[in-house]
């Protein structure tokens, strides 16, 4: 079922924990305008940080960790990785 976004998020998490940063990111950005939750979206900006990271983007890191928290100021890991980057 590729309208199931919680399994979109397992396969994104799954890609992005092989390495397979590309893979990860294309899901990650596909769930974004598919949900209007807002813990799903900071999840999603936050990995697409951290595959930024990988990347040596960092100035474009920062911007996902940032829309991360503005998204929801209540998911922890976008300071953290705010604060490291």
């Amino acid at each position: 079922q590729p309208d199931f976004l919680l399994a979109r998020v397992y396969l994104a998490m799954g890609h992005l924990r092989k390495g397979e940063f590309g893979d990860a990111y294309q899901h990650f950005k596909f769930l974004l305008p598919l949900t209007d939750n807002s813990k799903m979206k900071a999840i999603s900006y936050n990995a697409m940080g951290c595959i930024h990271v990988q990347n040596q983007n960092l100035e474009q890191a920062f911007e996902y960790f940032q829309k991360a928290y503005h998204t929801d100021p209540t998911f922890m890991e976008p300071l953290i990785n705010l604060d490291e980057s």
